[in-house]
């Protein structure tokens, strides 16, 4: 009993004396690789979190933000087809370093390009009913810009000194000297009516067409 005794004394005295002999066992850091697949388009960013078992999660998702003048469509894979809301998850192929996506049919489809879709230009513009002298706008523009607004510009040809723009009533505005400045007119995508610009005042105002005199 006594040699069961010192030896557990001994023991004791060495584990006091080497406290940190043993260093406790650290967790291994787990470097992933970097994702093989990548993918960009217009109005839209997809971001990655990579997971404990070195896999991704991929979502697309679109950057212009819908309001209550502006409509966005969503995503649009490969130029054609039905929109897929303003996210979607997407799934990485490894070997051929190209994403997926999940069609309405639940069927994976290989990406070549995806695009967040605005709402059409549908404001309306009094052109040919203005009865005033050459009347001009800026373009006719197809393609709306990164936040979902069609951008035009009101401007005036010949001598005239000023610029007055109405509201749809049509009841004068605003009238301001012309020139200096093209005048912006800003249609938010999917909006019917008129488009809208900012007054002198910096409000802003709703207008169907202006007046150069």
């Amino acid at each position: 009993m006594e040699a069961i005794i010192s030896f557990l004394i001994l023991i004791t005295n060495l584990l006091f004396v080497c406290y940190g002999c043993f260093p406790t066992p650290q967790p291994q850091t787990v470097i992933c690789p970097p994702n093989p697949c990548s993918l960009t388009g217009r109005r839209v960013i997809v971001s990655s979190t990579v997971n404990a078992d070195c896999s991704y999660t991929t979502t697309a998702s679109c950057t212009a933000t819908p309001t209550a003048d502006i409509t966005v469509q969503g995503l649009q894979f490969n130029g054609a087809g039905p929109f897929y809301g303003l996210q979607q998850p997407l799934i990485c192929d490894e070997s051929t370093g190209q994403y997926s996506y999940t069609d309405t049919g639940g069927i994976q489809q290989p990406i070549s390009s995806v695009v967040c879709v605005c709402g059409a230009l549908l404001c309306n513009w009094n052109i040919m009913n203005c009865q005033i002298q050459d009347p001009v706008v800026g373009g006719p523009v197809t393609e709306a810009d990164d936040d979902c607004n069609y951008q035009y510009e009101a401007y005036c040809t010949g001598p005239q000194t000023m610029i007055q723009f109405y509201n749809p009533n049509p009841t004068l505005i605003e009238q301001r000297p012309y020139p200096p400045g093209i005048q912006p007119v800003v249609c938010p995508a999917g909006k019917s009516g008129g488009y809208y610009f900012t007054d002198l005042s910096g409000n802003q105002q709703t207008t169907v067409r202006c007046n150069c005199v």
